[in-house]
Order: structure tokens, then sequence, then C-alpha cells
């Protein structure tokens, strides 16, 4: 199913509750700078940023907020694969010794986050190890 779709059955659900609430898209740093080892994921993922904030005007209508998270390089099977197509798997395996690759429970903790903050809608959270999350206008 697609983005578009579950986005879709989730608001409605929401909007058939009453009350509000937080969709979540998941979008990637690729999304934000031009990735040109895969610059098909890139622009699915530029779409997915976009998406998102063309979506910012739920808030006011229905208070449901949607943001989207663009984390870096995270320890996954496909976030490591695409890692190979930009470095060594050398230099991965250095970024997984230094602990300065994001862990699933990093993302998952930013995840939360966003969803508690009722102040964001139509926001993108770009996530690195080093610096956190950080908005991006």
């Amino acid at each position: 199913m697609a983005l578009i779709d579950r986005t879709r059955l989730a608001v409605r659900a929401m909007c058939g509750a009453g009350h509000g609430g937080a969709v979540i898209n998941l979008a990637s740093w690729a999304g934000l700078y031009p990735l040109a080892a895969s610059p098909v994921y890139s622009a699915a993922k530029a779409g997915v940023v976009s998406f998102t904030r063309s979506l910012a005007s739920l808030a006011g209508d229905s208070g449901i907020r949607v943001s989207a998270i663009c984390p870096e390089l995270v320890d996954t099977p496909l976030g490591v694969a695409m890692g190979q197509k930009v470095m060594a798997a050398q230099e991965i395996a250095a970024l997984r010794a230094a602990q300065s690759v994001l862990t699933p429970e990093d993302v998952a903790e930013w995840v939360v986050r966003l969803a508690e903050d009722d102040g964001r809608t139509g926001a993108i959270l770009q996530l690195t190890k080093a610096e956190g999350g950080t908005y991006i206008e």
C-alpha cells in the first residue's frame, strides 16, 4: 500500500474519532540532500518530504499533525546496503564501531518525540547520531 493511501486511511480514522492525532512519515537524509549513488531513492524520499509539508494544513482543519523524520544512515539491512553504495564496507564497520550509525531505537525515540510535540505540523526532522534531531525549515 502506498504512502498516500496509508496516510489517507490514518487521517480518515483520526477524523472519525474526532480528536486529532499525528502521522509521522519516514523519509531520509537522501530526501534532503541529493544522493548521486541512488537518485531514484533520493527522489522518492524528497517526495515524502514535500508530501508531508503539503499536508500541514490538516492541523487547522482537524487537529491532525503530519510530520516526517529524515534519519541519516541507520543500522538496518536497507540502510547498510544504501551506505555501501557510497562507502566501503570497512568504512561502515568503522562507523558502527565508533557508534556513529543510528540504531532503529534511536529513530523510534525521535518518532515518539515528534508525535508528542503538539506544536509541530508539517515539520521535517533531520536526525543524525552526532547532533540528534534538528528541524528543517
